[in-house]
């Protein structure tokens, strides 16, 4: 299964922001793909 992140939506898009950017500075160019599914989801481990 993919990365699942679930919390406050502020928050968690302001942590993704913060990695992106790192990930940027430090290797260049990225990709993200990914979806946002509204409402509370049971997360898998």
């Amino acid at each position: 299964m993919s990365t699942q992140v679930c919390g406050d939506w502020a928050t968690v898009i302001e942590l993704v922001d913060q990695c992106l950017r790192a990930s940027t500075e430090r290797f260049g160019k990225q990709v993200l793909v990914c979806k946002f599914i509204p409402g509370e989801l049971e997360i898998s481990e």
